[in-house]
């Protein structure tokens, strides 16, 4: 397996609480063996900046090889991920990537 999407959950339906640094480190257990890793924000109103640092700046200085990114974030998440020296894209890989949920809840 080369390329996953992970849709990021939470436990409430409008993802209203901040997403912090201990879901980000169970978000990212055992992703090493992916290539391409891309994090599903949809529906999240906002991450905490241990989780957009955890994600984008400590484990991807970890994780050269790994192309880590992040699609459908809404402006405040999008800044946060930027601001922990992520990028986000406008869209997905193609249908052939593998898909899961990840529920922090």
């Amino acid at each position: 397996m080369n390329e996953i999407i992970i849709s990021i959950r939470g436990d409430q339906p409008d993802q209203a609480r901040v997403l912090a640094r201990a879901e980000a480190k169970r978000l990212l257990q055992r992703i090493e063996r992916f290539r391409c890793v891309v994090l599903d924000f949809s529906g999240v109103t906002l991450i905490g900046q241990g989780f957009a640092d955890e994600v984008f700046r400590v484990f991807a200085n970890a994780h050269p090889a790994i192309v880590l990114s992040a699609v459908n974030a809404e402006e405040q998440v999008k800044a946060m991920i930027v601001r922990a020296g992520g990028q986000v894209q406008d869209d997905l890989f193609d249908s052939g990537t593998t898909q899961a949920t990840l529920d922090l809840s």
